[in-house]
C-alpha cells in the first residue's frame, strides 16, 4: 500500500491500518483520500485519539466493538464532534 501525493508519512501509516482493518463509507471516511487528509488536517489531540482507536479495533473481532471503534477512529466522538 501506500502514496497519498502531499499526504504525511503518519496519515499513510494511519491510513494503511484503516484500511486492513475498517470499512470506507457511512459514518466512516469516504475513501482512502478522505481519510489520508482528515488524518493530516487533525489537531495533534485528535490524531492521537483515532491512533488509539485503530489500535483497539486491530485489537477487536470482527462485529459492534470493532465498529464502534472503526467509528471513533474515523473521527466521530469522542476523536471529534
Amino acid at each position: 500500500m501506500g502514496g497519498g501525493g502531499g499526504a504525511s508519512a503518519e496519515a499513510i501509516a494511519f491510513c494503511d491500518r484503516y484500511e486492513a482493518t475498517c470499512a470506507y463509507g457511512g459514518d466512516n471516511y469516504d475513501d482512502r483520500a478522505d481519510c489520508l487528509a482528515s488524518f493530516d488536517g487533525y489537531d495533534a489531540t485528535r490524531q492521537e485519539c483515532v491512533t488509539t482507536h485503530i489500535g483497539l479495533a486491530e485489537d477487536s473481532a470482527p462485529g459492534a466493538t470493532r465498529d464502534l471503534h472503526c467509528g471513533h477512529a474515523a473521527g466521530l466522538a469522542p476523536c471529534g464532534p
